[in-house]
């Protein structure tokens, strides 16, 4: 699923993220969670020229609100990474340390 957002939609978008994923974080490394987070990455992949040209922006953003593991791909990497995905995507941003919560760990 790919959409397009105005960048005023895309900031407040990544600030809700960034907040809740600290939130997140905290919460899941308390000692006595009972979460099961399971390291699984996350990639935002550039469909259009546009998408590609602002991702250094979303990686300075990125790293100045915390998110220090984010990096971009060029399409070769992405693809050797996601070999099925399609030939029309331009690159990527990868962010190695997103976690998600699995009850299947």
């Amino acid at each position: 699923m790919h959409c397009y957002l105005r960048k005023e939609e895309e900031k407040k978008i990544i600030k809700y993220l960034i907040f809740h994923f600290r939130k997140f974080v905290k919460l899941a490394s308390a000692p006595r969670s009972n979460l099961k987070c399971r390291q699984t990455g996350a990639l935002m992949v550039a469909w259009q020229e546009e998408d590609l040209k602002r991702f250094p922006q979303i990686v300075e953003k990125s790293k100045k609100n915390g998110v220090t593991d984010i990096i971009q791909l060029t399409k070769e990497e992405l693809m050797q990474r996601e070999p099925s995905l399609s030939q029309k995507a331009l690159g990527a941003l990868f962010v190695p340390g997103m976690r998600s919560i699995s009850d299947r760990l």
